[in-house]
């Protein structure tokens, strides 16, 4: 009997220092991981940046990219398509974290170099959310300028829009650590968005398109994370755009395919209606394939249409009441 307990005692002590052994494996390689991040996040810029060209022309196009989008490729292939109306901003995330002040800081200074003209603004998905954020605040609105056209292309208003299997990732998103191994997983993930087909405009080239989906496989957890924490935080509802609105001096656009496949654009659509108290042109571009999500990139018309505020019978329009 005691010979047994002898043995039952080795036993258990073997099998506490293998699990103190793998904890404590577990523990520095999680150490490690975590250190490797840290020295990776500081590579990249943590400041927002405005690409401008000055033209002359009345008007000034800002263009405010989404989630995980490039706004160099954005400025790189859509500026041929909207040079000619004018000034052109191109608006770009910081490589890491989600600064408002950063984003704040580099609009202004690009304001500051067409003189304040009147900005037409266009705004992708999360673009759109990030617009009203910034919009809310009254010492950003009047030093601004001027808003003489906003046009939202599936434009994002807060989370509750999101359709639940892009909510789902979201959700796993912001409970995932950041690490390097989470970067890496993470970019595993969305190196599958390049192997999708590519739908695309006659006048977008399919290097184009392709570089615009590669660009975005290539922003890093860290951005990504913290522009889905923006998302999950920020809600129209919750914010005083009265103000904004009624300074827009034209017209308020929203542009969605058929059905957006990542969010309910119509759902969104009226959540910005009833938050700006104005009706809101909502424009279905047929030309966009099923389930199509802020492809303005790749099908330049519908944006340069709604900017201008031509071709209305190229589209299927309805108007978004506040009510």
């Amino acid at each position: 009997m005691a010979h047994r307990t002898i043995e039952s005692i080795i036993s258990r002590e073997k099998n506490v220092y293998a699990a103190s052994t793998l904890l404590g494996a577990f523990i520095v390689a999680h150490v490690a991981d975590s250190k490797i991040g840290e020295f990776n996040r500081r590579k990249v810029s943590d400041k927002a940046e405005v690409l401008s060209t000055i033209r002359d022309g009345k008007f000034s196009i800002f263009t405010v990219p989404g989630y995980h989008t490039d706004g160099r490729i954005i400025g790189k292939n859509l500026d041929r398509h909207l040079g000619n109306m004018g000034t052109t901003h191109y608006a770009v995330h910081p490589q890491q974290g989600f600064s408002i002040d950063s984003i704040k800081e580099e609009w202004l200074k690009a304001r500051q170099l067409d003189g304040h003209r009147p900005a037409k603004l266009y705004a992708m998905s999360m673009g759109a959310l990030l617009v009203a954020k910034l919009f809310s605040d009254a010492g950003f609105r009047s030093e601004f300028g001027e808003v003489d056209t906003l046009v939202m292309d599936s434009g994002l208003s807060g989370k509750r829009d999101v359709r639940i299997s892009s909510k789902l990732a979201m959700a796993a998103a912001t409970l995932l650590p950041l690490t390097y191994s989470t970067g890496k997983l993470y970019s595993f993930i969305t190196s599958r968005e390049a192997k999708k087909e590519i739908h695309h405009s006659p006048d977008v080239t399919h290097e184009e398109a392709y570089e615009h989906i590669l660009s975005s496989t290539r922003t890093t957890f860290d951005a990504a994370k913290e522009q889905i924490l923006f998302m999950n935080r920020n809600d129209i509802s919750k914010m005083d755009l009265l103000q904004f609105s009624s300074a827009i001096t034209r017209k308020i656009s929203y542009i969605a395919s058929i059905n957006d496949g990542v969010l309910d654009s119509w759902q969104s659509a009226h959540h910005y209606a009833k938050a700006l108290n104005r009706t809101i042109e909502y424009r279905i571009d047929t030309q966009r394939s099923n389930g199509e999500h802020a492809t303005g990139p790749e099908r330049p018309k519908g944006p340069i249409d709604a900017l201008l505020d031509i071709n209305p019978h190229d589209y299927r329009i309805i108007q978004v009441d506040p009510t």
